[in-house]
């Protein structure tokens, strides 16, 4: 496999909160020296410079792991995630920090009811504004978590916020969808290996040319 690489295309470090970035170090320090033994991330290649909105899709095996993982990836990329909704709800503070690191809830149907799914509206446009912007989004279209090496059904509402981000856009930028492979070692404990690899952002032009 490739060494350890992380993409630095062109950001103003500056543009970055220095609390964020203290605090990205410490939990760098945590994944990559602590919980595994081994972290590699492949074709950075092939992530789309930045200032070119891109959203992430992941699959999703091993839960908080996951999103660390493609954060990690990353030293001066600020990204936003799109998670679980249930976590918000721990407390006043946890809904305050979680939102302040970039992170914006997904209600399930099988999880918080049909009732609050309408709720995933202002997080949808949340995430948007911020792909219109040129930022990246990270979500993960199984909904859930699994510790088997399958994919899940997606939801497309992925799809949605590419093409309502492009829409803001009228059309006249790309928003890439840059595909994204999380991988373990083993699932549980600790001192185990972790692969993050990216795949080509233009993937979903080629399979509509093939069709």
């Amino acid at each position: 496999m490739e060494g350890r690489r992380s993409v630095n295309k062109g950001e103003d470090i500056k543009k970055i909160p220095l609390a964020y970035r203290c605090f990205k170090v410490y939990l760098r320090f945590l994944f990559e020296h602590v919980m595994y033994k081994d972290v590699r991330y492949l074709h950075m290649e092939n992530v789309p410079e930045n200032g070119i909105p891109t959203l992430i899709a992941s699959n999703h095996q091993n839960g908080l792991c996951d999103a660390l993982a493609i954060l990690m990836s990353f030293k001066k990329r600020k990204v936003r995630f799109i998670v679980r909704a249930d976590v918000f709800s721990l407390s006043p503070a946890a809904n305050k920090f979680l939102r302040s690191i970039g992170l914006l809830p997904a209600f399930r149907i099988n999880h918080e009811g049909e009732s609050a799914l309408k709720n995933n509206a202002s997080t949808f446009e949340d995430s948007e504004k911020d792909l219109a912007e040129g930022n990246s989004v990270v979500i993960f279209p199984e909904g859930g978590h699994q510790t088997g090496h399958w994919l899940g059904n997606f939801s497309f509402g992925y799809t949605k916020m590419a093409f309502d981000s492009a829409e803001m856009l009228n059309f006249e930028s790309d928003v890439m969808i840059l595909p994204s492979c999380n991988h373990y070692s083993d699932y549980f404990g600790i001192r185990q290996k972790c692969l993050v690899e990216y795949g080509n952002p233009n993937f979903p032009e080629a399979i509509l040319r093939a069709v």
